[in-house]
């Protein structure tokens, strides 16, 4: 999901499943914007919905912000491509969010979008078991390479190793957008 294409219809089966894994990753190329919404995220057993806003989530993490029910992770309205919605979940890239199934649910319906400037992009993923790659020991891509950079910057002499001038160098080019 970008700009260019700021909503996604997302509909997964859910047969057999007992737990919800809500994530959204940077779509590989940094957290720089990414900001993701889960709007009317629901469950469907037969003719019967549920809003997944109804249910409590086992954990919520994001790598920025904080995740947030009915609002954007900085906690203002959802807004996809200059449209608000008033139900949804707002989290930021990387972010994990877990729920219980209640029973005999077996299909999951939401639209995932870009919220605010649309500047930047995001990976919509729905797993029913816990998602390997963004495990508390297997950090993200994101937090790993922050870890990496405090390194380089701190040394055990004293706070900083690097030259201010060599400093960018040192960074991704979404790290020196941030720094600016």
């Amino acid at each position: 999901v970008d700009k260019s294409r700021p909503l996604v219809n997302i509909k997964v089966d859910l047969k057999g499943a007992h737990r919800l894994f809500l994530v959204i990753t940077d779509a590989g190329d940094g957290i720089n914007s990414d900001w993701g919404d889960w709007i009317n995220p629901r469950l469907i057993k037969g003719d019967h919905e549920k809003s997944l806003l109804d249910l409590n989530w086992v954990s919520a993490t994001t790598d920025h912000s904080t995740v947030r029910k009915n609002l954007n992770s900085a906690g203002q309205p959802l807004k996809v491509d200059g449209k608000v919605y008033p139900r949804g979940i707002g989290t930021h890239a990387y972010s994990v969010i877990e729920y219980e199934l209640p029973p005999g649910f077996d299909q999951f319906i939401s639209q995932g979008g870009l919220d605010g400037s649309g500047e930047g992009s995001v990976e919509f993923r729905v797993h029913t078991k816990p998602p390997r790659d963004l495990l508390p020991n297997n950090e993200s891509p994101e937090r790993r390479s922050r870890k990496e950079l405090i390194k380089r910057v701190f040394s055990a002499s004293g706070l900083f190793q690097i030259n201010d001038k060599d400093l960018p160098k040192e960074l991704t080019d979404s790290q020196q957008q941030e720094l600016k």
